[in-house]
């Protein structure tokens, strides 16, 4: 996850590395998310729940499929 305005780590570099982690050929699960708006400190930004949930959710859900499919 990043923000659309981290001057910190910019989007650019997040995809990048998601790219590089895809083509590893690694099981783990790699997926990018930008939030409009945010920093770099996403989760100390007004709105953090709605960050929060949102990674709560994902990987619930990909631990999910992690555990049928075992």
């Amino acid at each position: 996850m990043t923000g659309q305005i981290d001057h910190v780590v910019p989007p650019a570099i997040g995809k990048a590395i998601v790219k590089k982690y895809e083509r590893t050929g690694s099981p783990a699960v790699v997926e990018y998310k930008e939030w409009p708006g945010r920093t770099h400190r996403i989760v100390s930004q007004d709105g953090w729940e709605e960050v929060a949930d949102y990674a709560i959710e994902w990987a619930e859900t990909h631990q999910q499929k992690a555990v049928a499919n075992a």
